[in-house]
């Protein structure tokens, strides 16, 4: 894992990642990509309120302070977060003894327009309010502490006044000539470098500490305040993420990819030619020339991976990084990303619009086009070091000043030395460790996770070097699997269901598979056992495990005694840091050191596992496929390298963290080509792959990728999220046990026990052809070759449908020949054409019968050859399915409409034949049958928070007529794309589960939701004319059963990152029974106060 950052001057800063050290890269020259810096909304700072310093602001209206006696004692959150028209700022800097909030008309060029003297709280946080702020509002801050102290005649300009130690030995690095951004800031206006910056003159060496002169001046005291990136502070937009699809981890098949590398090519804009007469790709669109390489560029291609079989893109890290000076026509710079800044920032890079907000809209719309295709969005992210990196030259007194170490250096960051002087690096190679035992570091890692989840619409995360995170300052660094950041990630996870990816090392250890039960991790084993074998290395190739272990899911390593599963086992053959699948098999040995665009590159590992294949261009076309037979085909989580899907080479390149060039971008003309490789040729592209066998102006890669990938998609039996489907592994007879040096072995994969078909994978990695068993069927199936890797079968591109493919003899087991070095796959299908169809009944509920609450519905199902599945309807309505005998589902009834349904069975069998069986019954949840019933509460919250209502009745209040405590709902409005997913599982009002909330405002109040027609209709928040009060009234609209003026109770229930609270016990008059709840009343709006005990209620018609 190679990680680079720009630095400055002459002076040269190395530093060293896990496999690669780095010579860290000058300025180069401005590029067209150049993030732009605007200002906030116009607002006039040409007046000047005082010369003494954190007194120059306006003391009443627009940015004035707003209750400023109060600041000390307030407990909003960390960050830049807007309470109606005021911004509310906080930041952690528990050692600093002053903090000046400074807030900027332009990003640079200019110092501070206005400042004040913030209040540090007894929680290390020092906070302020100004009201009216502007959204967009530039804001940074400067500190004093122990290090440097106060002096009223300090002044901007390079001042030495306070001056005691660059670094005390506590750690303290306070320095006020050092501009800081917000750790929490939501947007960063620009990177710590910037063409600009070099077009006058200047460069990063400002930022740094110690004594060596930068530009004639004394380092540490060169103020920054004119170029340093500014934080952002950001209103909500109403940008939506859409709806996140909830794909279940056993299910996804994740397509690892750089935004930029994806769609950087020019080839993007005519992608609609390229992909012509291909199935499946019939509604792509050519990307815009404009969006190339773009936020907004990507989200065009959702369309493209998800036929393309792929459930999830894994984006590498896009929060804010310095690359504004990478260079594109020389190696440099950080192209990867691994160094970040902003955590919960968006690159400005990667936006087509790169006005302030405008990368945190567009990265919504991006991850809302790959959501309304059904597919998910995974992130990179790196919380085991920063972008400011180490102390520079070997001089514990000289490092970067530009946000954690300025602030709460200690407290952010692993120290070492006597003094707290230096940085430990050795677990990240980064110049830097975050301390993610500390309290500052878990909070920041949970409320940027939840930030991305909540606000920007992400699925799961990929944690660059997650072993790091596990190191424990009270255990001597040791790794700790139940470390509690690594707990806190994992509980996030489960509340939010997102998927929490491992990289399970770091370089001083590794962990593969021993994080918590519910984290994934990358697979270290599987990779490494996978390359072995398929080169000829043997079953048991000199690794822990075999090649049958992680062919089987790794159960020693991910059962976790049932908590985890196969589907926690990413299971990947390259990854961004190393050779793609193409140069996997198509080079011996690393070649770094070439010339512009391939290279150079420095570091890269020099054990890849690869092999060349003895320069046959034929049998490199095989292995790839061979790979990518057998990682479709193992149980657990598959992973793969964007453009490996056609053939992308790096020409041998294993490190190119560097390299934003063609040898990074994904070039799609590779696709309509039986030469993938003589696309580039002109530009130096090594012909790897040479031409395939099937003459048709297509890539056989691309076509093969597509054709297993969706063949793993659409059969249950191969996603799986225990280990219960049959496998069994053998060698080529199909019965004896393996050794370690065999090179042929036998698979059945037993679909059948899941409704589903039955697999044989014969693989041979030896040099002459094997003779394999193909067992006899059973009576009514047969077996029908569905892959051969070998090159006779490129004419039919290596791949089969099972109703087209060639069956063996089905009297008596038969002997197929695999090829050298060659993957077969046979699947087993009925023999014949069965138009029998499979028999049904419905055996619960009886017919006729009366149903309330939630109900069992089963069936009996039976077929000549064998049923597939039996699904259940309500009416018309699909409400689930079971593909195992005893057929059977759930049904809450209280989602289903009063009176008579019917219930209906459907069994299928392997041919598609069908029967249905149905009954009737009588639902009855309530004698006074549904009621609307709608709750406003009032309740202001800040960004991160969540608010919910549990509630029913307490016990001995249980009304009559529904035997509990809870209260069934049916949810009027479900359009909100923010609480569609709790309200599709939500059934009723209870105190053990979250009922949904939805924003509402009342007409005239909110200009931006009225402007733009954000209304409760048609978005499921915003503004509602039943809402006759204000701002900030939270909605329950839902149906319940029950006579209207029926009574209910209920209570706010609130969440922020890990914390959960209820709100404080009400006292409501007038009530059937003095409770500690809110009382509402059915058939009625019932207008409440978070916190307040009183209550009004307006009859619903």
């Amino acid at each position: 894992m190679k990680k680079g950052i720009l630095f400055f001057l002459s002076l040269v800063l190395v530093i060293f990642s896990c496999s690669n050290p780095t010579i860290l890269q000058e300025n180069k020259e401005e590029q067209q990509t150049t993030k732009t810096m605007l200002a906030p909304e116009k607002i006039s700072f040409a007046v000047v309120y005082s010369t003494v310093i954190g007194l120059n602001h306006p003391s009443t209206g627009v940015l004035s302070p707003v209750n400023e006696a109060s600041w000390a004692t307030a407990t909003w959150t960390k960050g830049a977060n807007f309470n109606g028209v005021d911004l509310e700022i906080g930041v952690y800097a528990p050692s600093a003894t002053k903090l000046l909030l400074e807030v900027y008309e332009v990003a640079t060029g200019s110092n501070a327009a206005y400042d004040y003297w913030m209040q540090k709280g007894s929680d290390g946080v020092w906070r302020a309010k100004l009201a009216q702020a502007p959204d967009k509002t530039l804001y940074a801050f400067r500190a004093w502490g122990p290090n440097w102290t106060f002096n009223s005649s300090w002044a901007r300009g390079n001042s030495n006044l306070g001056f005691v130690t660059d670094v005390d030995s506590q750690g303290n690095r306070f320095n006020p000539n050092k501009v800081l951004f917000d750790p929490y800031a939501k947007e960063l206006s620009h990177d710590k470098e910037t063409p600009a910056m070099t077009a006058a003159g200047e460069d990063g060496g400002m930022y740094g500490t110690g004594s060596a002169l930068y530009k004639t001046v004394i380092r540490r005291e060169y103020d920054t305040g004119k170029w340093s990136p500014k934080s952002v502070a950001l209103k909500a937009d109403g940008v939506s993420f859409g709806m996140k699809p909830q794909i279940a981890d056993k299910d996804n098949i994740i397509y690892e990819a750089h935004v930029k590398g994806l769609t950087n090519s020019d080839s993007v804009t005519n992608l609609t030619t390229i992909l012509s007469g291909i199935s499946g790709f019939e509604t792509i669109a050519n990307v815009p020339a404009a969006y190339k390489g773009t936020y907004k560029g990507a989200g065009y291609m959702a369309k493209y991976l998800k036929a393309l079989g792929y459930t999830t893109i894994e984006l590498l890290p896009i929060q804010e990084t310095a690359n504004d000076n990478n260079p594109t026509t020389s190696s440099g710079g950080n192209f990867w990303g691994y160094m970040t800044y902003g955590y919960f920032a968006p690159d400005r890079k990667y936006s087509y619009d790169k006005s302030l907000g405008g990368p945190t809209k567009e990265f919504k719309e991006m991850v809302k086009a790959f959501h309304d295709t059904g597919m998910e969005v995974y992130l990179d992210v790196v919380y085991n070091h920063t972008g400011e990196g180490g102390t520079w030259a070997s001089k514990s007194d000289t490092r970067e000043i530009t946000s954690f170490s300025g602030l709460a250096n200690q407290y952010y960051y692993r120290l070492t030395g006597t003094n707290n002087e230096w940085y430990y690096d050795g677990t990240t190679g980064c110049g830097n460790q975050v301390n993610g035992n500390s309290d500052a570091s878990r909070g920041l890692i949970i409320d940027s996770l939840t930030y991305w989840l909540d606000v920007m619409g992400i699925d799961g995360f990929r944690f660059d070097l997650a072993y790091t995170l596990g190191r424990r300052a009270d255990l001597g660094y040791a790794y700790d699997p139940n470390a509690p950041v690594l707990l806190d990630i994992q509980n996030l996870g489960q509340t939010k269901n997102a998927e929490m990816i491992a990289e399970a090392w770091d370089c001083q250890g590794a962990g593969v598979s021993s994080f918590p039960p519910k984290w994934g991790d990358w697979n270290g084993d599987y990779r490494d056992v996978m390359r072995k074998f398929i080169k000829g290395d043997g079953y048991k190739p000199g690794t822990y495990y075999s090649f049958g272990d992680v062919f089987y899911g790794t159960y020693n390593g991910y059962y976790d005694g049932g908590q985890g599963g196969p589907q926690k086992s990413i299971n990947f053959l390259v990854a961004h840091d190393g050779f793609t699948l193409t140069d996997l098999v198509s080079y011996n040995l690393k070649y770094n050191t070439q010339v512009w665009p391939w290279g150079p590159s420095d570091g890269g590992n020099d054990n890849n596992l690869s092999w060349d294949c003895g320069g046959s261009q034929s049998l490199r076309r095989q292995q790839v496929k061979n790979l990518w037979a057998i990682q479709m085909f193992s149980r657990g989580t598959p992973m793969s390298v964007y453009g490996d899907e056609f053939g992308r080479t790096q020409n041998g390149n294993n490190n190119v963290y560097n390299l934003d060039s063609i040898a990074t971008w994904n070039n799609y003309n590779m696709i309509n080509t039986d030469s993938p490789d003589t696309v580039m040729s002109a530009q130096g592209q090594h012909n790897n792959l040479g031409t395939d066998g099937h003459a048709d102006g297509k890539n056989g890669l691309f076509l093969f990728t597509k054709f297993v990938n969706n063949l793993r998609k659409n059969h249950v039996a191969l996603r799986q999220g225990d280990y219960s489907v049959p496998i069994t592994i053998k060698k080529e007879d199909g019965a004896t046990g393996l050794t370690d040096a065999d090179k042929c072995v036998w698979v059945r994969i037993d679909g059948s026990t899941k409704g589903d078909s039955d697999f044989l994978v014969f693989v041979n990695t030896y040099t002459a052809q094997v003779s394999y068993k193909v067992p006899k069927p059973e009576a009514g199936k047969k077996w029908v070759r569905i892959i051969d890797t070998a090159t006779w079968a490129e004419a039919n591109d290596n791949y089969w449908d099972s109703s087209t493919g060639w069956s063996p003899a089905t009297d008596a087991d038969q002997w197929y020949g695999v090829f050298p070095r060659t993957v077969v796959v046979f699947e087993k299908v009925a023999s014949v054409t069965d138009t029998t169809p499979p028999t049904v009944s419905v055996t619960a509920p009886a017919n006729n019968a009366t149903v309330s609450g939630t109900i069992t519905i089963s069936a009996n199902a039976s077929d000549n050859i064998g049923v597939t599945k039996v699904e259940f309807y309500v009416g018309n309505a699909l409400i689930g399915t079971d593909t195992t005998s005893p057929y059977s589902i759930s049904l809450n009834t209280t989602t289903t409409s009063e009176g008579t349904n019917t219930i209906k069975a459907k069994a299928y069998d392997d041919a598609n034949n069908s029967t249905e069986a149905s009954v009737n019954v009588t639902v009855s949840n309530g004698t006074s049958g549904r009621v609307r019933t709608v709750v406003f509460m009032q309740k202001e919250t800040v960004s991160g928070q969540d608010i919910f209502v549990k509630g029913g009745h307490d016990s001995g209040l249980v009304p009559t007529y529904y035997p509990s405590m809870s209260e069934p709902i049916i949810y009027n409005n479900t359009i909100n794309t923010t609480t569609a997913a709790i309200k599709a599982n939500d059934g009723s009002l209870d105190w053990g589960s979250e009922s949904a909330l939805d924003w509402t405002c009342k007409p005239g109040t909110s200009p931006y939701h009225d402007t733009n027609n954000i209304t409760y209709a048609n978005s499921g928040y915003g503004v509602d004319p039943e809402n006759l009060w204000g701002m900030h009234y939270w909605k329950l609209d839902v149906d319940m059963f029950g006579a209207k003026g029926d009574w209910f109770e209920f209570k706010a229930f609130m969440r922020q990152g890990t914390t959960e609270w209820w709100e404080n016990n009400i006292t409501q008059t007038g009530t059937p029974q003095a409770t500690i709840n809110h009382w509402g009343k059915k058939g009625y709006i019932t207008q409440c106060a978070y916190g307040a005990n009183w209550a009004n209620f307006t009859a619903l018609p």
